[in-house]
């Protein structure tokens, strides 16, 4: 993690610019409709000023990022408030504990399957407006990408030998960290052994 937190809020002016006019005003109308409900998004909006610009741009160049704002609006709270840095390593860390069991009750596998897949494409939103907002480099894009693969396989995979521990098809050493020891090996080699996946 570098030392100085990046945020989108520091995007510089006309760092991308829209498709077109159409969809500009498209990019513009979702972030309205947004800002509905989250105050931070109708600040953003209200100044006018370089972060307006730059994620009109990018919900116009993007139907993958318009489509994630409309289903996860907080995701677009996120991305203008917090830091990039954070809440990505959050977000690893949510799919990585996804399998733990919580109040005494292990999570199923739908709830491990959605838990992986709202991690995923949260990081993959966060992720591709600092890439387009060339806060992050290209090693930066694809190593946040290969430690979230990491994580979700390592997530699976522990979710996958606690429930068999539980039904008694096999006996862990260690259920509080099921791969420890279990025998299992995965090796991640190429694009995510090398930190590249894209």
């Amino acid at each position: 993690m570098p030392e100085q937190q990046r945020r989108l809020d520091t995007v510089a002016a006309e760092t991308i610019r829209a498709l077109n006019q159409t969809e500009a005003k498209a990019g513009t109308a979702l972030l309205k409709e947004i800002a509905k409900g989250q105050p931070e998004v109708a600040a953003m909006l209200a100044d006018a000023g370089p972060l307006r610009d730059f994620l009109v741009a990018a919900l116009s160049l993007s139907p993958y990022l318009r489509d994630t704002a409309g289903i996860t609006p907080q995701l677009v709270t996120t991305a203008i408030c917090e830091p990039l840095d954070d809440s990505i390593e959050q977000l690893i860390r949510t799919a990585r504990d996804c399998w733990r069991p919580k109040d005494g009750r292990t999570p199923g596998e739908a709830e491990v399957m959605t838990c992986l897949r709202n991690a995923k494409r949260s990081l993959s939103f966060l992720v591709a407006l600092a890439d387009l907002a060339r806060l992050f480099t290209a090693r930066d894009t694809t190593r946040a990408l290969s430690l979230m693969a990491d994580a979700a396989v390592a997530a699976a995979i522990d979710h996958l030998l606690l429930a068999a521990h539980e039904s008694g098809k096999t006996k862990l050493k260690e259920p509080d960290a099921p791969s420890a020891g279990s025998g299992l090996i995965v090796i991640g080699m190429g694009k995510l052994g090398g930190f590249e996946l894209n």
